[in-house]
């Protein structure tokens, strides 16, 4: 576990500075940088735990009957909904045997009838005394058997209809195909994993927190969630709910914490996160200097942020950065306060090169 720091950003509003236009025909001009200027804050104090981000709804399908896979209408990455057809495996034999159970039911339902008409026909004989008692039993025995016998073809029937209806595979949820382990005329066997798919929609991120964490009643709305592969967009998250599972390993004393991202946060199954939970145990009096992350440049080995000089213009100045933090990064040296920030700085590339 490591301790982070949340900055609350200090930071004035951004203004233009009116300089002349480098290059006309690019439509890039230092009127347009985003100025702030920097800073000093007292941080707020966040422990940070490592997460994983999860697919609320996942779903791996396998085969429930064998056959050779036939058609494969989807690959890794397609968007797909409820019902669409995935997969097709071999189903021949299967729809032949729907075929002679539905000539089956065609039949019994013909000598049902024709037993049917041989009942009415043997009553109105026995009101007239022309037959027995024995032999209208007899009339009727034939015609509740067949009903029966009619009765059991189509119940045979319809599960013939289901056992084929396998040898199409559908997809259950609206989501994304995120694995298939199968090829066309691979043989599928039941119980083989065919392809995984996920609702995008609905993500979380699960963390194995400590035991103690879980106790004190630390894990609030207020945590906050990193995805440190997105960039500036994974940062700030706030979990719409929290879920404490109710299981402690015994080996490492953790307990899983599902923290339900917002509805439509990009990301995927399987990304690495962090989740800062707010720390009131831990005091911090010093001030920091925190600036976006978004204003950072990258040179090679070179870190360093561009500020406006005296004489409006943009210079690079190499910085040390240290905690990241909720779309923030601490800068330890090279920057003072009241220094004005560009938060732009692929607009400063822009007009240099057009120079």
């Amino acid at each position: 576990m490591k301790t982070y720091i949340l900055h609350t950003l200090l930071l004035s509003a951004a203004i233009s500075l009116p300089v002349v236009s480098l290059a006309d025909e690019m439509k890039a001009s230092t009127n347009d940088l985003q100025i702030q200027v920097v800073g000093e804050s007292t941080p707020d104090m966040y422990s940070a735990y490592e997460g994983m981000v999860e697919a609320v709804a996942y779903v791996d399908m396998a085969a429930q009957v064998s056959g050779a896979i036939t058609e494969k209408l989807v690959t890794e990455g397609d968007h797909v909904s409820a019902g669409q057809v995935l997969l097709r495996i071999d189903a021949r034999a299967a729809n032949q045997e729907v075929l002679a159970v539905d000539a089956q039911v065609a039949a019994y339902q013909a000598q049902l009838k024709l037993s049917q008409k041989t009942f009415e026909r043997s009553s109105a004989l026995f009101k007239q005394g022309h037959i027995t008692t024995e032999q209208l039993e007899q009339a009727e025995a034939a015609r509740d058997a067949d009903a029966a016998q009619l009765k059991a073809l189509q119940a045979q029937l319809k599960s013939a209809r289901t056992q084929a209806g396998f040898f199409e595979i559908t997809a259950p949820i609206a989501g994304i195909i995120s694995e298939i382990s199968v090829e066309t005329g691979d043989m599928a066997l039941p119980g083989s994993h065919l392809l995984s798919l996920y609702d995008p929609s609905l993500l979380r991120v699960t963390a194995a927190l400590p035991s103690q964490v879980t106790d004190h009643s630390r894990i609030t709305m207020d945590s906050l969630i990193e995805i440190p592969s997105l960039g500036v967009q994974g940062t700030d998250l706030h979990p719409v709910s929290v879920q404490v599972l109710p299981k402690v390993d015994a080996s490492s004393m953790t307990q899983n914490v599902r923290f339900n991202l917002p509805q439509g946060t990009i990301s995927v199954p399987g990304q690495f996160a962090r989740v800062l939970l707010p720390d009131a145990s831990a005091s911090n009096s010093q001030t920091h200097l925190f600036v976006p992350r978004s204003a950072i440049v990258r040179r090679g080995e070179m870190t360093g942020v561009y500020v406006l000089s005296g004489d409006e213009t943009p210079l690079l100045r190499q910085v040390r950065t240290g905690l990241l933090n909720a779309g923030q990064i601490e800068v330890l040296s090279g920057l003072d306060a009241g220094d004005r920030l560009i938060l732009n700085p692929a607009l400063v590339n822009r007009i240099k090169r057009a120079e």
